[in-house]
């Protein structure tokens, strides 16, 4: 198991079952897509340019999306324009990669990790290890996700890399990325896709996201 994964966390096997899409793509770690250099510095400009409009707020403990920090005024239309372009480029690629169709269905994000922000190890649809909402249990934690098990790709760009820390891990893959300014990764959003970041120990990590669905993902297989 790679060396950035808790000491606490344990694989969950009993939740992992086979969808129409994986059943197409697999399990494996070539999944798991790494391009360098996709966004030119110049682009990484425009973006910083409009996510540091908003002050960083180095008390959070976790990574966030710029509209959900305080002294967010709202998107602008640069903002807008830079996201449509982006997002859409970010899709066309993946389809390009996994030979599938997407949906883009999910809001584009710029998302900022101050200094001591990290993420444990989870999927993006749902919280394998300790579910922490009052009441909240697997099963309902699946009814409240429309994508479960492949439904959607993740796909994430990196706008700088002068910090240290925060690489992105998949422990039950025993591999992991130290991310570089430009490069896009993409891997589906599944539960044989748990990853984690590592703590960011200085600096500030800034990335932005664009989740998508599979187009012909079928959300509740009989096997589910």
């Amino acid at each position: 198991m790679h060396e950035l994964t808790p000491e606490w966390y344990r694989p969950r096997p009993e939740l992992k079952k086979i969808d129409n899409i994986t059943a197409i793509i697999g399990i494996d770690t070539n999944n798991i897509k790494v391009v360098e250099n996709w966004i030119s510095d110049e682009d990484c400009e425009r973006a910083m340019k409009i996510i540091s409009k908003t002050p960083v707020n180095h008390a959070a403990t976790h990574s966030y999306p710029i509209h959900n920090t305080e002294g967010y005024e709202g998107e602008t239309q640069e903002e807008r324009l830079f996201a449509e372009e982006f997002g859409k480029k970010m899709v066309s690629l993946g389809e390009e990669l996994y030979g599938l169709p997407l949906i883009r269905d999910q809001k584009f994000l710029y998302v900022v990790h101050p200094t001591g922000t990290y993420i444990d190890p989870h999927t993006d649809i749902l919280d394998i290890t300790a579910p922490d909402y009052e009441g909240d249990t697997y099963e309902s934690q699946r009814e409240r996700f429309p994508y479960l098990w492949s439904g959607h790709l993740s796909i994430l760009a990196y706008l700088n890399d002068d910090y240290e820390g925060g690489e992105l891990y998949f422990p039950e893959h025993d591999f992991g990325v130290r991310p570089k300014k430009g490069m896009i990764i993409f891997f589906p959003g599944n539960l044989h896709y748990v990853h984690g970041v590592a703590p960011v120990t200085s600096g500030t990590r800034y990335t932005l996201s664009q989740w998508s669905k599979f187009k012909d993902f079928i959300a509740k297989p009989e096997n589910a």
